[in-house]
């Protein structure tokens, strides 16, 4: 009886973190989405060309490209051939943009260049952790207890 009732008290409290951490992981994927957007249409092309429209365009997907692979949740060979170089090719543009703008850029673009690469990083690498966590459970390099056990948690009953 009293088993029982830690039991279900472990339980309500598993859950109760697994939609703090997605309400979490939705506001911070809508902020970091609004700040790409943000800065493509306030520095536009004057900042550094065709190519800093792009780069916002590209970071500003990551939080939807995540959102829709955690939702409808299909660890298909071409989702993961999709989202894996995505998120790779993400995270390597921003820290490109960090490694030029702390190098070469010595003017006022400086700073808002390096900042804007570490939270492109950051997102990233961020959104692609949780996706690899949470929809394609670590398929790459586990064993089949691990897998097993990975499926079990996850956020589905949540969508």
């Amino acid at each position: 009886m009293n088993n029982e009732k830690s039991s279900t008290a472990a339980n309500k409290g598993t859950r109760f973190m697994k939609k703090a951490g997605f309400v979490v992981h939705c506001i911070l994927g809508i902020a970091i989405h609004d700040l790409f957007i943000y800065s493509m249409f306030s520095k536009g092309l004057e900042f550094w060309g065709p190519q800093w429209p792009i780069y916002c365009v590209l970071q500003a997907l990551v939080p939807i490209l995540s959102a829709v692979v955690i939702h409808s949740c299909s660890p298909s060979t071409c989702t993961k051939l999709l989202c894996r170089p995505y998120f790779s090719t993400a995270a390597i543009w921003a820290l490109v943009y960090i490694v030029i703008g702390s190098i070469w850029i010595d003017d006022e673009r400086k700073s808002a260049i390096i900042l804007e690469g570490s939270i492109g990083l950051f997102s990233s690498l961020y959104h692609w952790t949780v996706v690899e966590y949470l929809c394609f459970k670590g398929t790459a390099n586990t064993t089949s207890g691990a897998k097993k056990a990975a499926e079990e948690d996850s956020l589905e009953e949540l969508a």
